[in-house]
């Protein structure tokens, strides 16, 4: 999970069902999205202060970057190929 330092939302990767999910604070309510697209078996998120999520994605060996506007049909802006199971991510402050 992670935290939009911008935001506020909630970044959540969902390894079993291979989704992004988004919340709103107080993150009671229903998500704002559901991303599906490019993930896959995801285990590491994290948010840069632009509001770009990253995510590790273990099935199928890549990393993916993801830009706002979030909706459920948001496709990655970027996708870094041939990684060998990922499971970390660091962002330079």
């Amino acid at each position: 999970m992670a935290i939009d330092p911008t935001t506020q939302n909630l970044v959540s990767a969902n390894f079993g069902n291979s989704t992004l999910t988004i919340y709103a604070p107080p993150y009671t309510g229903a998500p704002l999205a559901t991303i599906s697209t490019g993930v896959s078996a995801p285990l590491t998120v994290a948010v840069d202060t632009a509001g770009n999520i990253f995510v590790t994605n273990s099935g199928n060996g890549t990393l993916t970057e993801y830009s706002p506007p979030y909706s459920n049909a948001s496709k990655p802006v970027g996708t870094v190929s041939g990684l060998n199971k990922p499971f970390s991510i660091a962002l330079l402050p």
